[in-house]
């Protein structure tokens, strides 16, 4: 039964991808310059005053990246390259702002205010992570790191902002940094407000348009480059996402074969399939492998399962990885190990395919579905 289902999730990931000429391979990386979990002590404060941490690994592990965790990740990747002198490359699908929670919190939740992902690395609460935006430069000049947008915040800001002030415990998460914990995750609020996109009316979408075309100039202007993709946070698309991908000049998005789309009913989300016809326009470019060694001990063999499939079937390989395995805000041992495991990972696939070229997701949807753009 297990071989049955690996075989229809193979080939469900596979199946939207064209075939390509040659062993390709491109590194996916959600959250970059979001935060989470300020710190091990926040997480440990919350957890013995009631707050369950542990049923969810994003609110155990993980929290905004630092100089160090950057540092590790450049050098890692810098250390192997393919026969053509490419390293292998992380696309950082950064979230553009966070919330200004001490600002939200003393206005008694009347008043948003966010402050982007530059000032948040700049902000005394993280001033280990104050050279990180230079060593996000130096990565992409070196070739390991490319730059593409997961939106403005990781957090669904209006639900958010309304349910502060009906929800004591989500205005102490507030307090202390948090947009939420494990305790948020319900049937009407599946992802812990973290689902960004997740709005019907027309009203809501307007504004999330705002938002990410908003977003999308910060990433612009600091960068220098064209923003063409977005990373829907938690796989949650609007209920017209062909609106926001053309209002906001979004040429293509990245995620897996299975997303969901808000619906009338907000605690039932519709689950939609990418690879049905009528979803062609909205551009997915699919992530067929995984590599969650945090959230999977078996994660580097699976991984490798992932790749093997993809390459014999002709299709590139995108790994999926989250932020999560390479921030050591909340635990540098998991950070450590995570790094390591991803070491293994390259050193395989390098043995196993030694013709292997490491691309950027950018490259792979230019093949796929855009005008060249290497």
């Amino acid at each position: 039964m297990k071989a049955i289902r690996r075989f229809f999730r193979h080939f469900l990931q596979n199946v939207s991808l064209k075939k390509m000429d040659g062993v390709f391979v491109a590194f996916d990386s959600d959250d970059w310059g979001a935060t989470r979990v300020p710190d091990k002590e926040t997480r440990d404060f919350l957890q013995s005053n009631g707050f369950e941490m542990s049923n969810d690994f994003f609110t155990m592990y993980d929290g905004i990246e630092n100089d160090n965790d950057l540092e590790l990740l450049v050098s890692t990747l810098a250390k192997y390259g393919d026969s053509f002198g490419r390293h292998p490359n992380f696309t950082l699908n950064i979230c553009a702002n966070n919330p200004d929670y001490r600002f939200i919190y003393e206005n008694l939740f009347n008043k948003y205010r966010s402050s982007t992902f530059i000032e948040t690395y700049g902000s005394s609460i993280y001033e280990d992570s104050a050279h990180c935006l230079e060593i996000i430069k130096h990565g992409k000049e070196a070739g390991v790191f490319s730059i593409q947008l997961h939106g403005s915040e990781h957090a669904n800001v209006l639900r958010w902002m309304s349910d502060l002030k009906k929800n004591p415990k989500l205005a102490i998460s507030c307090n202390n940094g948090l947009t939420s914990c494990g305790t948020d995750y319900r049937k009407d609020n599946r992802f812990a407000y973290m689902d960004e996109l997740n709005y019907y009316s027309k009203e809501e979408l307007k504004q999330c348009i705002e938002r990410i075309v908003s977003a999308k100039a910060v990433l612009e202007k600091e960068f220098q480059i064209d923003i063409s993709c977005l990373t829907p946070s938690c796989g949650v698309i609007p209920f017209n996402y062909k609106k926001l991908m053309k209002d906001a000049d979004i040429l293509y998005s990245k995620g897996s074969f299975k997303q969901f789309a808000a619906s009338k009913k907000k605690e039932k989300l519709r689950t939609i399939y990418i690879f049905k016809k009528k979803y062609k326009d909205v551009n997915m470019l699919v992530r067929n492998c995984t590599f969650e060694p945090t959230t999977n001990k078996r994660a580097l063999f699976d991984c490798l399962e992932d790749v093997d499939y993809a390459i014999k079937h002709g299709k590139p390989c995108i790994i999926s990885t989250h932020r999560i395995n390479y921030t050591s805000r909340v635990d540098k041992n998991n950070r450590d190990k995570c790094i390591l495991l991803l070491s293994q990972l390259i050193e395989k696939i390098k043995e196993k395919y030694p013709s292997v070229q490491f691309v950027s997701t950018d490259y792979l949807a230019s093949k796929m579905f855009l005008k060249e753009r290497r």
